[in-house]
């Protein structure tokens, strides 16, 4: 990601109405878009949902400290049907 696309994202960061998402594809919601953006790059990079929590959860660490909980990055339980 350049630096260019960082202060874009950056400045998208507000408080109020915000952009209309949709996809077919894959969608990473959060409270802000170098957030989302690090999630769905991870999609795109081939990784699955649990791949794109986990890299959106990090980038949270750094954009947005005081959004995280004192347990830490993430706290996660999956549960995969197909291989129990």
């Amino acid at each position: 990601m350049n630096s260019d696309l960082i202060d874009q994202l950056t400045a998208e960061a507000r408080f109020g109405p915000k952009k209309k998402a949709a996809s077919k594809q894959g969608m990473v919601v959060s409270s802000h878009p170098l957030v989302s953006r690090v999630g769905t790059d991870m999609l795109r990079a081939g990784g699955n949902a649990v791949d794109a929590a986990l890299a959106a959860a990090v980038a949270q660490t750094v954009v947005e400290p005081h959004m995280c909980t004192i347990f830490g990055v993430l706290s996660m339980m999956v549960y995969d049907a197909e291989s129990g």
